[in-house]
């Protein structure tokens, strides 16, 4: 009855990522042809809008028989499709992500959480965790107020070697079925060439800011966000069922 409830979710989202990164994706190499400092740097910043941790979610605690499964998908548009061909031989107007994530709540406010997706048209994998704490609770009176740490690691990405770290404050407010909530942050990323190419590793940090909506209708939740992180767009949905 799980998998029955959760195919159709998982569907949608394959189809809305896979529209979104045609003739991006299906051209994506992590492969690279001409070494070149800069250009490695503006690819770095779009791998950390893409790959980075998503909030996807409102700040109110699950609480401890709380848990969530689902799945989702995201799209960021490159801000440099001249870098990533001259890099890597290969024009990249965008980055989609799909995959799985699920949260647990936990005594005393706070929720742990994870995720794990792949990069359409290529063999990268993403996977990374989150730890919240609510320091408001929310009510029907009051929003929900939460602080989040987070950390995010890429696997076969070929010549690139990537990770992040970041924290996020994040406020929301259930109003019947809708839960909008908004939020900002913090993300520091780390990324690497293959030692043969001779390039510096590229560390720096970037300031986010997002909002969305989850929707909410039994055990059924739907969300959609919006994220800017530099100077990168990002578009988000997930769906799954809330226990």
């Amino acid at each position: 009855m799980f998998l029955t409830k959760l195919r159709p979710i998982t569907a949608a989202l394959l189809t809305l990522t896979a529209t979104f990164a045609a003739g991006s994706a299906s051209a994506l190499s992590f492969d690279i042809t001409t070494p070149n400092q800069q250009d490695f740097r503006s690819v770095a910043e779009d791998l950390t809008a893409a790959l980075d941790y998503k909030a996807l979610g409102g700040a109110e605690p699950g609480g401890v028989l709380g848990f969530y499964i689902g799945t989702y998908g995201s799209y960021t548009s490159t801000q440099s499709s001249d870098a990533w061909s001259r890099l890597t031989g290969k024009s990249v107007d965008g980055l989609g992500a799909v995959g799985l994530r699920a949260s647990k709540g936990l005594p005393f406010g706070f929720d742990v959480g994870g995720f794990y997706s792949r990069v359409p048209g290529s063999d990268a994998s993403v996977y990374g965790g989150e730890l919240r704490y609510a320091i408001l609770d929310g009510s029907v009176a009051t929003p929900a107020l939460a602080v989040r740490g987070t950390y995010t690691r890429a696997s076969n990405t070929g010549d690139f070697d990537y990770s992040s770290y970041g924290t996020d404050l994040s406020i929301s407010k259930g109003i019947l079925f809708l839960t909008p909530y908004a939020g900002i942050g913090y993300v520091h990323s780390d990324t690497k060439a293959a030692s043969s190419f001779a390039l510096d590793k590229e560390s720096f940090g970037q300031a986010k800011y997002f909002v969305g909506t989850s929707f909410s209708l039994l055990l059924i939740s739907a969300t959609l966000e919006y994220e800017r992180l530099g100077d990168n767009n990002v578009y988000s949905l997930k769906g799954g069922i809330t226990f």
